[in-house]
């Protein structure tokens, strides 16, 4: 393997110079090149792990997209099983003037892992159940593991308490998760997942291996970081784990607030994400016409959350809804809960309360949590396959971790049809904000509870995660992801398979109105920048690596000069466009 890399890198970096790498779609090439690239495949590649055109339904199953409905048909997808694999792919393509594109977890919302007459290097096979080294605190974990195989990963440790960040999806995938920053339910306590990787293992365009961390390739290890990628494929990670404050307790809140408060509900959540009022409250929150709706994850028991949020005054009587009565389940018993009209779930497992996360979001699906049943009956797995699924239940969030742990299960496949599949329609994607003012959140009441919106278009906005406390103790430059001084991610307008073609149009003219408050209106200036991870279509890269974008472009020219792994929207080499006016507020000033 070595001695072909020496031989040939040579001759194809000379031969990549006189094709046409960074012009139109390759397939323009011509029979010839596509011959070229099926006769280096062949020869270097297992048949089953290349997917041609040809190959009908496995073909189509290949090119699928996860978050976003356009059909998409790439030159070759190759399903790699090793950093060989993906070293060899990688040669042939560049040989045969192709660009090349990295799919994992298949979760962009511009679904610009799978790109029309590129070779797609699938690396969602490369994964195995990561296992916690106890005297390090990491974990080594493969490019093609999710969200949901990193949780089992700490769920099988026997550290207590063992922590690992995850995010909203559990099928996104890792390695697109790190490049874009990686935000979660307990960010506020470990910051950004990219902020956990110690070291990685990279394919670079010329089809050799290296090690980046600190001390090694550090360059390309600060770009990988939240940079966006387009530098390598990445094969491996290492990440830190971490432990609970408290091992042994973990909450979730479920908070609904009457829609008359709507606006005073938003102050109050920013206001404590602001103040740091404690690093152990993560979450997210929906803001409806319905009011808001707050999912909290806190590290330590029910009462001392309950505290947490008194002093915040976010269990203000006055804005709370008490249409429902409250509840209290601690280790899987329920208790009537009289002092507020809340949920609140306590568990002994970090595990626990995010496979609760999961199973809620699972549980409204037009399927519902009856992919459990069947996954236990396919497991062989007797204990249990009858019992009717309840989000409350240890049976149910025992199948959520045992799904979580096959990567071939339906909770960790973004494509399978028991996921929830969606598309943003908003063109500037996810927003991180500091502090926007009481008329932009007035603003924002009035777009979600108006009578105009389109049918099938979700414009509620989707408080998607908090990024204080630990996220803000890092420098704007100490990683490629710069918005270090955000409190809070935020995104809108989401359409589904129902959509029609009429009303997407209508969503996103919708949305434009929307969003133009922010930009052209009132409340310019309150939007720091975008989340790379929740991908828009108009604003340019400075929108979203603001300062550092300089940075990554002379990175870029290092590493990937040709341009090999170039699509919209993913770094360049310069110029670019930059915008030179961005601001960074350093909160420690």
């Amino acid at each position: 393997m070595l001695t072909r890399l020496g031989s040939l890198c040579a001759f194809f970096l000379l031969l990549s110079l006189i094709c046409v790498v960074g012009a139109n779609s390759p397939a323009a090439a011509g029979i010839e090149v596509m011959d070229e690239l099926k006769e280096c495949i062949g020869n270097h590649l297992d048949e089953e792990t290349a997917v041609w055109p040809s190959d009908g339904s496995a073909y189509s199953s290949a090119t699928k997209l996860a978050y976003n409905f356009k059909d998409t048909n790439p030159a070759l997808v190759v399903m790699a099983k090793s950093s060989k694999d993906v070293s060899e792919a990688l040669l042939c393509a560049s040989q045969a003037g192709y660009q090349v594109s990295v799919a994992g977890g298949r979760h962009s919302f511009q679904g610009s892992g799978v790109m029309d007459g590129y070779v797609v290097i699938d690396t969602s096979l490369m994964c195995e159940l990561p296992v916690v080294d106890e005297a390090t605190m990491t974990m080594r974990v493969g490019s093609g593991c999710t969200n949901a195989i990193m949780l089992a990963g700490v769920s099988n440790s026997k550290v207590p308490g063992a922590l690992t960040l995850t995010g909203s999806c559990p099928s996104v995938g890792v390695t697109g998760y790190v490049l874009g920053g990686g935000m979660g339910d307990i960010s506020p306590f470990v910051g950004l997942k990219a902020d956990n990787v110690l070291s990685m293992q990279i394919v670079l365009p010329n089809g050799t291996e290296v090690t980046a961390n600190a001390t090694h390739n550090s360059d390309l290890f600060w770009a990988s970081r939240g940079g966006g990628g387009g530098l390598g494929i990445i094969t491996e990670l290492e990440m830190k784990v971490h432990e609970a404050p408290d091992p042994d307790h973990f909450t979730h809140f479920e908070v609904r607030y009457k829609p008359s408060h709507s606006v005073e509900v938003g102050v109050s959540l920013q206001t404590f994400l602001m103040d740091n009022q404690d690093r152990r409250m993560g979450g997210s929150a929906t803001l409806s016409e319905k009011g808001w709706e707050a999912r909290l994850v806190f590290l330590g028991t029910w009462q001392e959350g309950v505290a947490v949020l008194e002093k915040g005054g976010l269990l203000d009587p006055a804005y709370l809804r008490s249409d429902t009565a409250g509840e209290l389940w601690v280790n899987f018993v329920k208790s009537d809960y009289e002092k507020y009209p809340v949920a609140v779930h306590e568990f002994r497992k970090y595990a626990e309360v995010e496979a609760y996360v999961y199973c809620k979001q699972y549980s409204w699906l037009p399927g519902g949590l009856g992919e459990l049943q069947q996954f236990c009956y396919r497991s062989r797995n007797q204990g249990g396959c009858n019992s009717t699924p309840s989000c409350d239940t240890k049976w149910t969030l025992d199948m959520f971790l045992a799904m979580a742990a096959s990567r071939d299960s339906n909770l960790n496949v973004g494509t399978s049809e028991w996921s929830h599949h969606q598309e943003m329609v908003s063109g500037v994607g996810g927003l991180l904000a500091r502090e926007l003012s009481q008329d932009t959140w007035q603003h924002i009441v009035d777009v979600v509870s108006s009578s105009q919106k389109p049918k099938h278009c979700n414009s509620d906005f989707q408080l998607n995660h908090f990024a204080n406390g630990a996220v803000g103790d890092l420098h704007f430059d100490e990683t490629a992801f710069p918005w270090r001084n955000a409190t809070m991610l935020f995104s809108y307008s989401l359409i589904d398979e129902r959509t029609s073609a009429k009303e997407k149009q209508a969503c996103i003219e919708f949305s434009k109105k929307y969003t133009s408050y922010f930009f052209d209106g009132p409340a310019k200036g309150e939007i720091l920048g975008g989340y790379y991870n929740y991908l828009g279509s108009e604003n340019d890269l400075s929108f979203y690596f603001g300062p550092n974008l300089r940075r990554l472009q002379d990175i870029k020219s290092s590493y990937d000069p040709l341009n090999i792994f170039g699509k919209p929207l993913t770094v360049e080499v310069p110029p670019v466009s930059f915008d030179t006016n961005v601001k960074i507020l350093d909160e420690k000033s």
